[in-house]
């Protein structure tokens, strides 16, 4: 029972309670709330990893866990950034400089912690004997960071030069549509390998019975369903890492129900 309810807080939490706790201008008092739902996050996943039934053992829980740790610490972060709303235009933009830096900040070290947890989740996969799935799935999400962290460092000092230039009426940024449209396509680019890298995670955890048949098949249909939602709308960039991190849970779930894994091959 303690196990369902803690898999149903860490299923929930995603969704973005903290948006309420943001004001402009007030971030520490949003970090400060930021980092109580982090910790809330990291003890709930430390008590659902513990409430193993009958004693029984994970092959390569070590490796598992540092994978689970990380995946679940990525959306600890990245989640701030959803949390603070769509960033504001023009004056708005200006008067919180400080605050639209700090979203993108925490979406690149998000997204960096997320790549360390595949990185580990790659390396799990190797020693389990699926080695081409998690190859080609690892270099899809590295190839997929590097792009996403140079698009986002640079976005914020790219927004804050264009609304410099038109605080006067009638100025226009003329580079702004030229850059856009760069930087959009570069995000359809970085966005389809992180869909690809995901899926391939997801196949070859099943194959290896890393991740048991149903938290495998809702992973590959919900990344299936976030890049179809992504040709209608622009999804928020912090959205496709709620991906990672619900393969971190799923993977503490699947330890923590005492399920075994495939041994190593090594």
């Amino acid at each position: 029972m303690l196990r369902r309810i803690i898999l149903l807080f860490l299923l929930i939490v995603p969704l973005p309670f903290l948006s309420s706790m943001y004001q402009p201008g007030h971030l520490q008092r949003f970090i400060i709330a930021g980092a109580i739902q982090g910790g809330l996050i990291g003890v709930a996943a430390w008590v659902l990893v513990n409430q193993r039934r009958d004693g029984v053992a994970v092959t390569g829980r070590r490796e598992s866990l540092v994978a689970a740790g990380l995946l679940i610490a990525n959306w600890a972060v990245t989640s701030m950034a959803l949390n603070m709303n769509a960033p504001p235009r023009g004056e708005a933009w200006l008067k919180t400089t400080l605050d639209q830096q700090f979203r993108y900040y925490a979406l690149v070290v998000g997204g960096l912690v997320a790549l360390g947890g595949l990185s580990a989740l790659a390396a799990r996969l190797r020693d389990a004997g699926e080695g081409m799935l998690s190859a080609l799935g690892l270099t899809s999400a590295v190839v997929s960071q590097l792009l996403f962290t140079l698009l986002f460092l640079s976005l914020p000092y790219a927004t804050t030069a264009r609304f410099n230039s038109e605080v006067h009426p009638g100025d226009v940024a003329q580079w702004w549509p030229a850059f856009a449209a760069v930087f959009y396509s570069i995000e359809i680019v970085q966005r389809v390998l992180l869909y690809f890298a995901m899926i391939l995670f997801a196949a070859s955890s099943w194959r290896t019975e890393i991740l048991a048949p149903l938290p495998a098949i809702s992973l590959i249909s919900l990344t299936l369903l976030a890049g179809l939602a992504n040709l209608a709308v622009h999804i928020p960039p912090a959205v496709p890492f709620v991906l990672p991190y619900l393969t971190g849970v799923f993977l503490l779930g699947q330890m923590g129900a005492g399920i075994r894994t495939r041994p190593s091959t090594s």
